[in-house]
């Protein structure tokens, strides 16, 4: 086989891995359930891939009191977990939590972060990050620090949307601050 063919191949090979798995995630962010989620947010950068928001989630503080299949003292962190939501009112809130896979319902499957504390378990679900535009960020960035002196923290008007697949992977789509959509 002669060089330029073989490498061509090679190129072309590299480029149809990247999308597949582009275009299989797409799909999922497609096909997934979207629901929205309260959070609040700090502002780090990646030297990589630019400004971005880092959001805690209401819903990645859990209490233990939501699990149904398992102690909760016996978990580990890394351990997967799934976290069942329900819509109340326009967000989504969790309403139980299991170690299995649930067989149906809207549900996301998160990683134990850190070890029991209280009564309350700290959850990562691969949401906790999303890049914006440099403007964008610093413009949500100054209005976040005037509501947090103004209101708290807690108080925050930043919203997630949130593509959730079948198999509880979460795929953020939208920041929303003050009703306006960031991508």
């Amino acid at each position: 086989m002669k060089k330029p063919l073989l490498f061509g191949l090679i190129i072309l090979g590299q480029l149809a891995y990247l999308g597949v798995g582009i275009g299989y995630h797409q799909a999922q962010i497609r096909a997934g359930t979207r629901i929205l989620l309260k959070t609040a947010p700090v502002d780090p950068f990646s030297m990589f891939r630019g400004r971005y928001v880092a959001l805690s989630y209401d819903i990645s503080r859990i209490p233990t009191t939501l699990f149904r299949d398992a102690d909760p003292k016996q978990l580990k962190q890394g351990d997967a977990v799934y976290v069942v939501l329900a819509q109340k009112g326009d967000f989504w809130e969790p309403v139980s939590v299991h170690t299995q896979r649930p067989s149906s319902g809207t549900f996301l499957r998160g990683r134990l972060q850190t070890n029991v504390f209280g009564s309350d378990l700290w959850l990562l679900y691969g949401l906790e990050s999303f890049f914006l535009s440099e403007a964008s960020a610093d413009y949500i960035e100054d209005n976040l620090r005037q509501v947090a002196r103004t209101q708290g923290r807690q108080s925050s008007p930043l919203h997630v949307e949130v593509a959730v697949a079948p198999d509880g992977t979460g795929y953020p789509v939208k920041l929303l601050w003050q009703g306006r959509e960031y991508r």
